[in-house]
C-alpha cells in the first residue's frame, strides 16, 4: 500500500495473520496509519483492511492509496481494472506523471525515508461488549460484528 494522501483521512489499515485458507480467526494483527508517501509491505494473502474512521468528514479530502502486487504469472486484462500495468508513457497520463514528479523530488533527500513498526494489537478480534474473541465461538455470524456503516 502506499498511502498518496495526507495523514489525517481515512482510518488505519489492519493487516492480520489470517489467510482464507484458515480455519480459525486471526491471532495477530498489525495497525498502520495513513500519511502521505508511507509504504506499507505485507503477503497479500493475509487478511487486511480498512479499519473505519471515526466522526464526521471535516473536508473534501479522501483517502487515497495505490496498491501493488508482484505476481509469478499473470495475465494482463485490457479495458482497466486490476492486474495492469504501470502506465509506460507516464507522460500522457496525469496521475502517473505526477506521482513519478513528487517521488523523484523527494529521492534527492534520503534523509525523508525513515522506517516505522506497525501497532500491533491483539486480540484481534472481540465481541460488541468489548471482549476477547475465544477461540471455542468459532466463526462469527455475519449478522454479529460490527460492520461500520
Amino acid at each position: 500500500i502506499l498511502y498518496l494522501s495526507d495523514k489525517d483521512v481515512g482510518g488505519p489499515s489492519l493487516i492480520t495473520n489470517q489467510k482464507l485458507i484458515h480455519r480459525h480467526l486471526a491471532t495477530k494483527g498489525w495497525l498502520c496509519h495513513p500519511k502521505e508517501k508511507r509504504l506499507v509491505a505485507f503477503d497479500g494473502k493475509v487478511l487486511h483492511g480498512v479499519i473505519p474512521g471515526k466522526g464526521a468528514v471535516v473536508s473534501d479530502n479522501r483517502r487515497v492509496t495505490i496498491m501493488f502486487a508482484f505476481w509469478k504469472s499473470i495475465k494482463e486484462r485490457s479495458g482497466g481494472g486490476a492486474a495492469q500495468p504501470f502506465p509506460r508513457d507516464e507522460d500522457s497520463v496525469e496521475w502517473a506523471a505526477s506521482l513519478r514528479k513528487s517521488f523523484v523530488e523527494d529521492s534527492c533527500n534520503n534523509a525523508s525515508i525513515t522506517t516505522a513498526k506497525p501497532i500491533e494489537i491483539t486480540p484481534v478480534y472481540e465481541t460488541l461488549k468489548d471482549e476477547p474473541w475465544l477461540k471455542d465461538m468459532g466463526f462469527p455470524e455475519y449478522d454479529a460484528v460490527f460492520q461500520g456503516f
